[in-house]
């Protein structure tokens, strides 16, 4: 459910820049960069910002901010956090390949 409202709360065309997904987080258009960007659609729909803040979209935590997170790690290093993430932080192992690479690009080039 958080995916889905997390889309059509992020998704272009909508009246205004600010919405709430149905858990209250905040996601703020001009925050998430080229949303029709395949990395920044996997970033919405996994429920990222439930634990992460990109600008003055998300949460504070329990995860680290990600809005320059490419200029504090490199593609290599993204991709193996998000597979052998710490706790609290769910793996994303699961995730199709495809998916996850198209994550990690969206995530080494916000810098």
């Amino acid at each position: 459910m958080l995916a889905a409202t997390a889309l059509a709360a992020a998704g272009a065309g909508c009246g205004s820049d600010e919405s709430s997904t149905s858990d209250g987080v905040t996601v703020v258009g001009g925050d998430v960069p080229d949303r029709h960007h395949p990395g920044a659609e996997v970033f919405l729909r996994s429920g990222c910002l439930a634990c992460h803040r990109i600008g003055r979209s998300g949460n504070d935590g329990p995860g680290p901010r990600l809005t320059r997170v490419g200029a504090r790690l490199d593609a290599a290093a993204i991709a193996r956090v998000l597979v052998s993430p710490r706790p609290p932080m769910p793996s994303f192992q699961s995730l199709p390949r495809s998916e996850r690479r198209a994550l990690v690009e969206y995530l080494a080039a916000r810098r």
